[in-house]
């Protein structure tokens, strides 16, 4: 009985320490963002085009289009 313990203890003590979870080890990935889609209508086409984007694309494309629409009005004048 004592070699057992003193075999169990020498196993415990030679072991390399180990993570308790393997998951603790990776690193953690950000969040993938959230894509907001949205239905056009052509007027070349009966089927709506759906667009996907995230909603940084989407006020990037409004900022664009209104700077487009600025300039479109001062060229008008």
């Amino acid at each position: 009985m004592r070699i057992l313990a003193a075999a169990l203890l020498c196993a415990v003590t030679l072991t390399p320490s180990m993570p308790a979870y393997a998951g603790d080890t990776k690193e953690a990935k950000p969040p993938k963002p959230k894509k907001i889609c949205k239905s056009e209508t052509l007027t070349s086409s009966r089927m709506p085009k759906r667009t996907c984007k995230t909603q940084e694309q989407w006020d990037a494309e409004a900022l664009r289009k209104d700077g487009q629409d600025i300039k479109l009005k001062a060229d008008q004048t």
